[in-house]
């Protein structure tokens, strides 16, 4: 997969508004050909808040090996990884106010923040190693799975007991 495909698919699959992207120079607008404005800028980022909402909410997990994204019981949507992290990225299936109530405890529970600029596959070592259009998900839904007053494990438990 070419870098701009790995890029282009990860994109579609995780953002179902518009995309905030950022390069060295700040946010950008692209009027026209997204691949070629990527190949041009290869230290383009993607921003989680767009100008419609929240399109995903994601977790950079503390193991290396990105096959161990199968103890989640939402799987993730997309998958990708450097030779040192991997980050996992749940889409919900419309975009969703930034003030919104289960969307603010999802961002806390997942220690993430909306500057918090994700590397797109292809670029700078990160790779696209699973990804899969049309998973998607609510905000309450993935509450009701994911906050600690409804889990049974999480991820990071997991990983800080040594079992990945």
């Amino acid at each position: 997969m070419t870098t701009n495909n790995a890029a282009l698919k990860f994109m579609s699959a995780i953002s179902v508004g518009v995309h905030t992207l950022c390069s060295s120079n700040g946010p950008v607008k692209i009027n026209g050909d997204l691949p070629a404005f990527l190949e041009k800028h290869p230290d383009t980022t993607l921003m989680p808040n767009g100008p419609q909402g929240i399109s995903y909410v994601f977790e950079f997990v503390d193991f290396k090996d990105a096959d161990h994204w199968d103890h989640y019981e939402l799987y993730p949507t997309a998958i990708t990884h450097n030779e040192s992290q991997t980050l996992a990225f749940w889409a919900f299936d419309a975009p969703v106010p930034v003030d919104n109530p289960a969307l603010i405890r999802l961002m806390k529970w997942f220690r993430m923040s909306l500057d918090q600029a994700i590397p797109l596959p292809g670029h700078d070592g990160w790779k696209l190693h699973y990804v899969r259009s049309g998973r998607t998900y609510r905000p309450d839904q993935m509450v009701e799975v994911y906050l600690p007053e409804n889990r049974r494990f999480t991820s990071r438990k997991l990983s800080r007991k040594g079992r990945f």
